[in-house]
């Protein structure tokens, strides 16, 4: 019972990082926004804790600066989409390079500093304790999630808005309103998501820090059917291929498997479980909203 618990507390930190991202994820598409931009959200989150940690030189505070931050991009994808006639998808494509970019535009002066002012980065300590913390705030923010989405008003028009927007406004809902709320919120979880990453985890940055484990919890998330309670389980086992992966290359190291192809292993297993739910009756158990992804255009009046 020990070994198990000790096993647990061993994946909390990635479980918790990948969990509240994805958590974030499907929020978002609840409310028919496509979502592309996750993984230069989640990697110039890790950027930005990095700076943070580095300025500020206290890492709570680091994680809702960049819990913050992260938020508004959330914004400005709901405005473009909302307001305007754009692509959703060449919406989140663009800000996801421009993220990128801007990882590297924040990152490097803060790496810079350290390296030239022997600074230590302040980072949460990862221990049973921590460990414990980090996994019981993420089921908790799961469960939030889920009351919010399922058995509030506020979801139930979230909800709405992602199934049919027209309707919804007919029906007197907000959509644009709706929107800013659940992307702000959704973009948000993925800045804490990407901060435990620096904080927990890596406690370092260097280029490219994070790049790809966006795409992980937006696999994490398509495959439990934005479900917040389903996503429990894709993001545990995802995070046991995070953990043990290099394990993993004990074994099979021998047979011919190098670690480039090992670093694939785990986005070729994000396609695999994505393919899986899209054959299997997931895909009609946790249909995702009609709406997802569509230019919505608020109707005129006409006389």
């Amino acid at each position: 019972m020990n070994q198990v618990l000790s096993d647990v507390l061993e994946i909390a930190p990635i479980f918790a990082y990948l969990y509240i991202a994805g958590l974030g994820h499907g929020l978002v598409e609840k409310s028919g926004i496509l979502n592309l931009a996750v993984d230069g959200a989640f990697t110039l989150g890790v950027a930005l804790a990095f700076t943070y940690c580095t300025y500020v030189l206290e890492p709570t505070a680091a994680l809702a600066l960049t819990t913050v931050t992260i938020g508004v991009i959330g914004l400005v994808i709901a405005f473009l989409t909302t307001k305007l006639p754009i692509s959703h998808g060449a919406v989140g494509l663009s800000l996801m390079f421009i993220s990128y970019g801007l990882a590297s535009y924040f990152g490097y002066p803060a790496a810079l500093r350290i390296k030239k002012e022997g600074l230590e980065l302040h980072t949460y300590v990862t221990n049973e304790v921590t460990s414990s913390i980090a996994l019981m705030v993420s089921l908790l923010l799961g469960f939030l999630i889920y009351y919010i989405l399922y058995k509030t008003k506020l979801g139930a028009s979230i909800r709405a808005v992602g199934e049919n927007p027209h309707a919804a406004a007919t029906l007197g809902a907000d959509v644009l309103l709706i929107r800013l709320i659940t992307s702000y919120l959704g973009y948000a979880l993925i800045g804490v998501g990407s901060a435990l990453y620096l904080l927990m985890d890596v406690k370092g940055w260097q280029e490219g820090s994070g790049m790809g484990l966006g795409w992980i919890a937006f696999a994490v998330s398509l495959a439990a059917g934005r479900h917040p309670l389903v996503t429990m389980f894709t993001s545990g086992v995802f995070s046991i291929i995070l953990k043990y992966r290099y394990t993993l290359l004990n074994f099979l190291g021998p047979l011919g498997m190098s670690v480039f192809t090992l670093n694939a292993f785990q986005y070729a297993t994000a396609v695999l479980a994505m393919i899986i739910f899209a054959v299997t009756p997931l895909r009609r158990r946790f249909a995702p909203p009609k709406s997802l992804g569509k230019i919505y255009f608020k109707e005129e009046r006409t006389v």
